[in-house]
């Protein structure tokens, strides 16, 4: 998940003192610099802020349009040209297609075809490499956490994705990027399908003729609506955007009679 802003600094608080991310590194790329947090379960969060630059003003634009908020999420793959080759044959159309660094390549899908997000494929250079192993030292800055101890890392655990259909989302996150639906079914008066990926990400999808508890009846119909954190810094919902929220829920504290889940 990357999220535009317009002063990763000025973001900090949040991200690292209230939801205990641990700052990776950060790079400045063409007309951008950002930074990587991780959090518990090995999710991360890429800030996204804009530098000057006339020959890519892309996330300046962005910005201007639609405010802070997310901007992109990224699927890897150990095969690009493999990922590409299966979104042309359904239909897609990958844009901006960079194979020119060894160690991470990538090409996206445009808004208009990702149902209102952009989606990143990438292929890194060995599993797990980190976004900043492919940034040259003297491309390269660090930003100091937060005054004060940063908060326990709270837990990634789903991005909300309002999209036309279910049918629709259920094209693009099953059929492109190979997903597997794990739940379907109602919630707050909404239908919804959550799909998982083996890397541990989980998108839900949320069908706008519903709404499923998302107050969205006059924005746009589809998008990121959400982002989910579990963890012990709960508390009320963060405005990110206009209609994105980060949701920040407390993990029930383990009782005597329970056992921890796969991975706990």
């Amino acid at each position: 998940m990357s999220l535009a802003v317009e002063s990763v600094a000025a973001e900090l608080p949040t991200f690292v003192g209230r939801l205990g991310g641990r700052i990776l590194a950060g790079g400045t790329e063409a007309g951008f610099r950002g930074v990587h947090l991780r959090y518990a379960g090995g999710g991360t969060v890429e800030l996204l802020e804009p530098v000057l630059d006339p020959d890519h003003p892309f996330l300046r634009r962005f910005l201007d349009r639609r405010g802070p908020g997310p901007h992109h999420l990224t699927f890897t793959t150990d095969d690009l040209t493999g990922a590409l080759d299966h979104a042309r044959a359904l239909g897609w159309h990958p844009v901006a297609v960079d194979r020119s660094h060894p160690l991470w390549q990538e090409a996206f899908l445009h808004p208009r075809e990702a149902l209102g997000t952009t989606i990143q494929l990438a292929q890194t250079g060995w599993p797990g490499m980190e976004w900043s192993a492919a940034v040259p030292p003297a491309l390269r800055f660090d930003l100091p956490n937060p005054p004060g101890d940063p908060a326990e890392p709270a837990r990634l655990t789903r991005v909300d994705h309002l999209v036309p259909t279910i049918d629709d989302g259920l094209r693009l996150y099953r059929e492109l990027l190979l997903g597997e639906v794990e739940a379907t079914g109602q919630a707050a008066g909404g239908r919804f399908a959550d799909v998982v990926f083996a890397g541990g990400g989980r998108v839900r999808l949320v069908d706008r003729a519903e709404g499923a508890g998302h107050d969205r009846a006059d924005g746009p119909r589809s998008g990121i609506l959400a982002v989910h954190f579990d963890g012990p810094a709960a508390g009320p919902p963060v405005l990110i955007a206009g209609g994105t929220r980060l949701e920040l829920a407390r993990t029930p504290a383990p009782t005597s009679a329970s056992a921890p889940g796969p991975g706990g």
